[in-house]
């Protein structure tokens, strides 16, 4: 903004008042034959000469000469008056317009992720896995018999073989009719205002907390909930796997300590998922093949450190690419899971 504006127009308009003054004084002494009114007009003329010779007072309240007209007020100022300018006689600098505003600082918009693979679980596994090679390296020849014969038998392969933690009862969906084993097992119910599963006491009856697979590590893990497709997850060797996939880690180790071909524990896992998804299925017959090598590592080529058959990682599902790794619990390798293997224990 521009500060000298009115001073500018102050000059300019008392240079205008002395050039009228004198252009009537030049006029008059042209003027032959004056009558006695003419000469009161030459004297009051004179008058005036003297007057303009005189030093032009301005008027301090409005910075204006005598007689001259104070311009209409204007936005830019609301009395009339001329801006004053900064000295010692006014301290106070006239205002300024306001630079540019500076714009606020960019919010970061990045949110925490609503979709949450469960908790890693790797080291746990592997130390399970080693923990049942070890027990059946330790057990007796019968021991062992039976052991493998629960695998494929009539009465006992359903529940021949589990990782607890990781196996079908830890499914909300989970139920089992009455039978020889126990009594039925309904399935759990969403509670929305409480945030948990409610499952009914198989002996009293009465509703009773239930907290599926690993959603109970921590309410930034496994979610959304009840929505399996994150909440029924673990994260395991770098992927987000369902836990019950996870699972058929056991089947892969405990078949090849049995010396079960692979193409008869992959047909098991065929007509066991005769109704899964095709995705499921692979899970599991990956899960097996890790479980395979993990109690019978494959060969180590002496010079060039890579093995033979190749070591078999799995990969990520699509159903749950949507859940982030971003689970900040990792689950120890001890102490190790439990699990059931029916002959051996």
């Amino acid at each position: 903004m521009r500060h000298d504006g009115g001073n500018r127009g102050g000059t300019t308009r008392d240079i205008g008042t002395g050039l009228a003054i004198g252009g009537i004084i030049i006029n008059q002494l042209n003027q032959p034959g004056e009558n006695t009114e003419k000469r009161k007009v030459s004297k009051k003329s004179k008058k005036v000469q003297k007057e303009a010779k005189k030093p032009q007072q301005v008027n301090p309240d409005n910075g204006k000469t005598p007689g001259e007209a104070i311009p209409p007020t204007s936005p830019a100022s609301p009395s009339g008056d001329l801006p004053k300018t900064t000295g010692k006689d006014n301290p106070n600098p006239p205002a300024t317009e306001p630079g540019p505003t500076t714009p606020p600082p960019t919010q970061n918009t990045a949110t925490t992720p609503t979709a949450v693979c469960g908790p890693d679980i790797t080291d746990r596994v592997y130390a399970t896995l080693n923990k049942i090679k070890k027990a059946y390296d330790d057990a007796s020849p019968k021991q062992k018999d039976d052991a493998c014969s629960s695998l494929y038998s009539l009465t006992d392969f359903n529940h021949a073989w589990d990782i607890e933690g990781l196996d079908p009862t830890t499914s909300p969906g989970y139920k089992k009719d009455k039978d020889e084993d126990g009594p039925a097992v309904p399935p759990a119910v969403w509670e929305p205002n409480s945030g948990t599963w409610q499952k009914p006491n198989p002996k009293t009856g009465k509703m009773v907390k239930f907290v599926p697979w690993f959603t109970g590590r921590s309410n930034a893990c496994a979610i959304p909930r009840p929505n399996d497709a994150c909440a029924a997850t673990v994260q395991f060797e770098g992927t987000c796997q369902h836990a019950q996939i996870v699972n058929y880690v056991m089947w892969g180790a405990v078949n090849k300590l049995c010396g079960v071909s692979s193409w008869k524990a992959n047909m098991a896992i065929l007509v066991h998922g005769i109704r899964s998804s095709a995705e499921t299925v692979e899970g599991q017959r990956q899960m097996m093949a890790i479980g395979s090598q993990t109690v019978d590592p494959p060969e180590i080529h002496p010079r060039e450190g890579m093995s033979f058959r190749g070591r078999i990682s799995p990969t990520q599902p699509a159903e749950f690419a949507q859940c982030a790794l971003t689970c900040p619990f990792k689950e120890p390798a001890q102490p190790t899971f439990n699990y059931i293997w029916v002959g051996l224990q």
